[in-house]
């Protein structure tokens, strides 16, 4: 039996370790970034004196880290720095900057929200992040009397790929199965699909959130949808097995 062809729809920059582990279980992984992600930290960031007087300094993503310190290297000795996701906190621990608490599990903004909330509002937070987004973190701060400061440090935008790609990839070499990260690079393969979108609704689907899984359904995708336990990397590729492993008992 071939190898499922897997379609991996993350940035191109962000494909590895991903496909090399996907392979490892047993799939072909096959790149369609349907996102490219651009550093735009041009703007002024808050100050030094700013950062260490903020309740917390929260990087949203590793894009965040990775453009911030083309700006102002790390580490920040004396700010509070934390991350939503184990990536982020990676990428950050990679420039020797320290958190003054893990990522929480399953990796999400409202898991890190819920753990706020079981203390004291904060009076200051400062966001680095993508332009546009999910808002849910900001505005919940915001209710709580929080003063935040978003800074937006890089933008998404939807790649452009050609007929000829489309069909080779998403028609005359069908993929088995989908592995989408966000609702806007669902959201972006719907467009990036086109006339071949018929051929990829009735496949499987692995997704980070159960708002993505509901998003997915509202876009015409019938088939099985799988929601990663903890967004990430392993999360999903627990969840590729998962189906992998049912795929093959159903084959013998």
């Amino acid at each position: 039996m071939n190898a499922p062809r897997l379609l991996v729809t993350r940035p191109l920059e962000r494909q590895e370790p991903f496909s090399t582990r996907a392979c490892a279980l047993g799939f072909d992984a096959v790149p369609f970034p349907c996102v490219r992600i651009v550093l735009d930290a041009a703007g002024e960031l808050p100050s030094a004196d700013a950062r260490n007087k903020a309740d917390r300094v929260l990087f949203t993503s590793r894009p965040a880290v990775e453009a911030v310190a083309r700006q102002v290297p790390f580490p920040w000795v004396s700010a509070s720095v934390v991350a939503i996701g184990r990536a982020t906190a990676k990428a950050l621990s990679d420039q020797g900057q320290s958190l003054v608490q893990a990522p929480v599990a399953p990796y999400t903004s409202e898991a890190l929200l819920d753990t706020w909330k079981q203390s004291a509002a904060f009076e200051r937070v400062i966001v680095f992040k993508g332009r546009g987004g999910r808002t849910v973190l900001i505005d919940s701060l915001r209710q709580r009397g929080t003063v935040v400061t978003a800074v937006d440090v890089y933008r998404r935008e939807r790649p452009c790929i050609s007929d000829a790609v489309r069909h080779g990839m998403l028609i005359k070499r069908r993929p088995d199965i989908i592995a989408v990260t966000s609702d806007e690079i669902l959201e972006n393969l719907v467009v990036l699909a086109g006339d071949a979108l018929p051929a990829l609704l009735p496949l499987p689907l692995v997704v980070n959130s159960d708002r993505c899984r509901t998003l997915a359904r509202s876009c015409g995708f019938t088939g099985s949808i799988r929601v990663a336990v903890t967004a990430g990397d392993d999360g999903q590729l627990a969840a590729l097995d998962d189906w992998l492993k049912t795929r093959s008992g159903a084959s013998t």
